[in-house]
C-alpha cells in the first residue's frame, strides 16, 4: 500500500514513506513544506503495516483533523483515508478553496503502483514544479 496526502485546493500529491514521516518548513525534514501557519517542525506521520499515524510536534498553531473544532496532542493517534488534515490554522470546510497557501491535505492511497499513474501533479506539496514524478521511490 502506498498512502499519499493529497492537497485539498491544488490536487498535488505528496507520498509518505513506510515509516516515520516529518513534515514542516524545516530543510531537514523528510516532507519540506512552505505553507501559511507551518512550524518548522510541524507534524510526524507514521506509516506501519498499512496503517497510518499522526501526532503533532508541539507545532505553534495547531495540527487539526476533518474539521473538527481542536488540535491533536503530541500522541501518536490513528488516521484513516479520507481524513481531512489541516496543518496550522481551523478552516472552515465551505471555504476550503479560497485557501491554496494553506496547508490542507486529505489522506488517500494508491490502488496500483505509482509508476502507472497518468497525468498526477507533481510530487512537490508547495506546487513547485518537480522532476520526480509521482513515483515515491524517487523522493529523497
Amino acid at each position: 500500500m502506498v498512502f499519499y496526502l493529497e492537497h485539498v485546493p491544488t490536487g498535488d500529491r505528496v507520498f509518505l514513506e513506510e515509516g516515520e514521516n516529518t513534515i514542516g518548513r524545516d530543510p531537514d525534514c523528510s516532507i519540506n513544506m512552505h505553507y501559511h501557519y507551518m512550524s518548522r517542525k510541524h507534524v510526524h506521520i507514521l506509516v506501519e503495516n498499512g496503517k497510518v499515524f499522526i501526532k503533532d510536534l508541539e507545532s505553534r498553531n495547531g495540527t487539526f483533523i476533518n474539521y473538527l473544532g481542536f488540535r491533536i496532542n503530541e500522541e501518536y493517534r490513528e488516521i484513516f483515508v479520507d481524513d481531512v488534515l489541516i496543518f496550522g490554522i481551523m478552516v472552515a470546510y465551505h471555504s476550503v478553496h479560497k485557501y491554496p497557501k494553506f496547508g490542507i491535505f486529505t489522506l488517500m492511497e494508491e490502488e496500483h503502483d505509482s509508476e502507472d499513474s497518468v497525468g498526477s501533479s507533481p510530487n512537490r506539496a508547495d506546487g513547485s514544479p518537480s522532476s520526480e514524478g509521482t513515483n515515491p521511490e524517487s523522493r529523497e
